[in-house]
């Protein structure tokens, strides 16, 4: 059975194969100070919560090797900042539900099965309901990756809860403990969430706006 963290790590391998195929640059530190003031903040009133979120990015920046144009275990580990273990039962999974393939010495992300999965899968599987007002990180149509594209009917964006966070609305839980910070430090992955998300909440018109998303994602668009 798929869990949580098998779809965080296939969105991870999905954005490293977007990042190599079009020879984009990537570096965490440089997608944490494009969202810093946009999406976080460390806030003097989160009572100590931001810092110690913070240092645990920054204990992760100060290793920050060389960014690999293919990934390894490893690299997503540290990157998603979960356990190494954890990392390598999740890509089992992925392969033994078809959402991740081995092509010769590669395992690469099965794009058509990830998309129908993102879209009519994860909304059932991984549900989500949005809660109470919290301060956090914008998600969903409300993520900096669709810029104002979806429109809302409320005044409360949807926010995962988070000490970083610096805009207040309606909570919704990530789809991983981890997605936010992991979010932060990569900004292709923090789109294709954002995408997830919408799904999990969203209405069929913001679904329609995703799924046009999504699809010029996969092809790589």
């Amino acid at each position: 059975m798929l869990k949580p963290q098998d779809l965080l790590v296939c969105c991870k391998i999905l954005s490293v194969e977007l990042r190599s195929a079009d020879s984009r640059p990537y570096s965490p530190r440089s997608s944490m100070r494009e969202l810093e003031g946009i999406v976080w903040e460390v806030d003097s009133g989160s009572n100590g919560e931001a810092e110690r979120e913070l240092e645990v990015i920054e204990e992760f920046l100060s290793r920050e090797t060389k960014i690999q144009a293919k990934w390894n275990y490893r690299q997503l580990a540290s990157e998603l900042f979960i356990s190494l273990s954890e990392t390598n039962k999740a890509v089992g999974r992925a392969i033994e539900s078809g959402l991740l393939i081995k092509i010769g010495n590669d395992i690469r992300v099965n794009r058509p099965s990830l998309g129908k999965f993102i879209q009519f899968g994860a909304p059932v599987v991984f549900s989500a309901k949005v809660g109470a007002i919290a301060r956090g990180i914008p998600t969903a149509h409300a993520a900096p990756s669709f810029k104002g594209d979806i429109a809302s009917s409320s005044d409360m964006p949807p926010v995962w809860p988070d000490p970083l966070g610096n805009v207040r609305g309606m909570s919704v839980e990530p789809l991983y403990k981890s997605a936010a910070k992991a979010a932060l430090i990569d900004t292709e992955l923090y789109g294709l969430l954002a995408v997830i998300d919408v799904f999990r909440i969203g209405d069929s018109r913001s679904q329609q706006i995703a799924r046009e998303r999504l699809s010029k994602t996969l092809e790589g668009k």
